[in-house]
């Protein structure tokens, strides 16, 4: 009798990054790691709070990796609704900041949130984003 593995898989992560470039270098590490059934991506954070807004908590996403330099609204702006009208909606959501800004600042701003994993500059490598993703996937 021969045994399978199965690899447990996250179903959907949300990249919110106006910069095309990180989304084709994210789809491709997914891609390699197989470890995400969906990335659904937004520019600008605005967009992606109204998309979250109308999900429910059974359609939430596990991991949003959130950029820092947005139009419209920035990541500043957008954890700081997120927090006020849809953390606890989402609370097992969290949220993995990737940016260019390496200011301790903005990285203390951000971590204060509880909902707030980590802190990430780009460019994201592979073993950032599976470690990311490790935890959601063990059996």
């Amino acid at each position: 009798m021969s045994s399978k593995t199965f690899k447990h898989t996250i179903p959907n992560l949300l990249v919110i990054d106006d910069d095309e470039i990180i989304w084709v270098l994210i789809k491709d590490m997914l891609h390699e790691l197989e470890l995400v059934d969906q990335m659904q991506t937004f520019s600008d954070g605005d967009t992606a709070l109204h998309y979250l807004s109308e999900l429910t908590q059974g359609e939430a996403p596990p991991l949003i990796v959130l950029d820092l330099n947005l139009p419209y609204l920035d990541g500043f702006e957008f954890l700081e609704i997120y927090a006020r009208d849809l953390w606890m909606r989402f609370p097992q959501t969290v949220i993995y900041i990737l940016t260019t800004s390496v200011r301790e600042s903005d990285r203390q701003q951000t971590l204060k949130y509880p909902f707030v994993k980590d802190f990430i500059s780009k460019p994201m490598k592979l073993e950032q984003l599976k470690a990311m993703l490790d935890p959601y996937v063990r059996s």
